[in-house]
C-alpha cells in the first residue's frame, strides 16, 4: 500500500490517493491502531469530499463510524453511520446500504435496544440475500438477535444457515452451542463446543469453551449423570492446567474430586480435594480451602478416621465463621455433632 500510495501521489492521482488511506486505515483498525486509523480516514475523507466522490465518502464515514463504534462511543458512531446511509441510498449502492444498517443494528444490539436492532438486521439480511453477498455475516447477526429476543427456532435456522455458509468460524459454533444448552439439548450442545474447538487456536476462546465444559459438567454430576459429567469436566481441566487462571484452575479440580466422592472414588476423591487445597491456598482463596477441607473431612468420615474428619471440619468450621457464612456453619456444625456421636458410640 505504501508503493501504491508513492505511484499515485507520482501521478497526482487523488482518487487513488484517498482510496489507499483509507485501505492503511483498515490495517490500522483491524490492528486496534485507532488513533493512525482515525487519522489516515481523515486524510481520506477530505480528498475525497474535495473530489466529489460520494462512494468514497460514505464508505468513509461509515469507517470512521465504526472506529467509534468500537471505542464506545456509540452517539458519535450513529451520527457518521446516518450519514453514509443517507449518501449511500442516494448513490443507489445495496452493499453500502446493507453494510450500514447492519453497522446500526450493532450499535442498538450493543445498548440493549433488541427490537429496534431486529429490525435493522432484518432489512440487511434482505438486501444480502438479493444481492447474494455477506450472507454468512448477516444470518449471523439474525441469528444472535433473534436469540435475545426469545425466538429460538428462527435463531437456530439462522444458526444453521451461517454454519452451511461458513462452517470454519468460531463464534457461530460456539452461540448455537450455549443455544441447544439453554434449550436443555445438552448432548447436541457438547457437539458443537467440540466443533468449536477444533476450529480455534485463540487462547480466550478455547477457555470460553472451558468454562462451559465445566458448568455443564458440573451440571450433569448434579443430574447424577457422573460419568458424563467427569469426562467433561476432564477436558475442562486440560486447558486451565496450561493456563494462568489458578481459580479457575482449583474450581475444576474441586468439582472433579466431588464427583468422584459421589461415585465412591474413594482415594481419587482425596487426591484432588488435596490438590485444590494446594491451589486455593497458593491464591488465598478462604472459600475454596474451607470447601476442600469439608470434603476432606467428609470423606475421612466414611474412612472411619473420625478424628482426622473433626480435624479437617473444625478449620473449615473456623473459616466460615471468619467469612460470615451462617449456611456453611449450620452445615459444619450438624457434621461434627454426627462425628462427636460416633466418637462416643466407639468409646462405649
Amino acid at each position: 500500500y505504501q508503493q501504491s500510495m508513492e505511484i499515485h501521489e507520482e501521478l497526482g492521482n487523488k482518487s487513488g490517493i484517498a482510496k489507499t488511506l483509507r485501505q492503511l486505515g483498515n490495517i490500522h483498525q483491524n490492528q486496534g491502531n485507532y488513533e493512525e486509523a482515525f487519522k489516515l480516514y481523515q486524510q481520506s475523507l477530505e480528498i475525497a469530499k474535495e473530489l466529489g466522490g460520494k462512494k468514497g465518502i460514505a464508505d468513509t464515514l461509515r469507517q470512521l463510524g465504526n472506529i467509534h463504534q468500537n471505542q464506545g462511543n456509540y452517539e458519535e458512531a450513529f451520527k457518521l453511520y446516518q450519514q453514509s446511509l443517507e449518501i449511500a441510498k442516494e448513490l443507489g449502492g445495496k452493499k453500502g446500504i446493507a453494510d450500514t444498517l447492519r453497522q446500526l443494528g450493532n450499535i442498538h444490539q450493543n445498548q440493549g435496544n433488541y427490537e429496534e436492532a431486529f429490525k435493522l438486521y432484518q432489512q440487511s439480511l434482505e438486501i444480502d440475500e438479493a444481492l447474494g453477498k455477506n450472507l454468512g455475516e448477516a444470518h449471523f447477526n439474525y441469528a444472535v438477535i433473534l436469540d435475545e429476543l426469545g425466538r429460538t427456532e428462527e435463531a437456530e435456522e439462522n444458526y444453521k444457515k451461517f454454519i452451511e455458509l461458513n462452517p470454519n468460524h468460531y463464534k457461530v459454533h460456539y452461540n448455537f452451542a450455549v443455544l441447544l444448552e439453554k434449550l436443555g439439548r445438552i448432548e447436541e450442545a457438547i457437539e458443537y463446543y467440540h466443533k468449536a474447538l477444533k476450529i480455534t487456536f485463540d487462547s480466550e476462546e478455547i477457555k470460553s469453551v472451558s468454562i462451559r465444559f465445566f458448568e455443564v459438567g458440573s451440571f450433569l454430576v448434579k443430574q447424577g449423570r457422573w460419568y458424563e459429567g467427569l469426562n467433561l469436566l476432564e477436558e475442562s481441566l486440560s486447558v486451565f492446567r496450561q493456563g494462568d487462571d489458578i481459580k479457575a484452575h482449583a474450581d475444576t479440580i474441586y468439582q472433579i474430586a466431588r464427583t468422584h466422592h459421589l461415585m465412591g472414588n474413594l482415594d481419587k476423591a482425596r487426591i484432588h480435594y488435596r490438590d485444590a487445597l494446594r491451589l486455593y491456598d497458593h491464591i488465598s482463596s478462604q472459600d475454596g480451602i474451607a470447601a476442600c477441607k469439608v470434603g476432606i473431612g467428609r470423606l475421612m468420615l466414611q474412612m472411619g478416621f473420625t478424628d482426622e474428619a473433626l480435624n479437617e471440619l473444625t478449620k473449615a468450621g473456623q473459616i466460615y465463621h471468619e467469612l460470615n457464612n451462617e449456611k456453611r456453619i449450620v452445615e459444619i456444625e450438624e457434621i461434627i455433632h454426627l462425628v462427636n456421636e460416633i466418637k462416643e458410640k466407639q468409646i462405649i
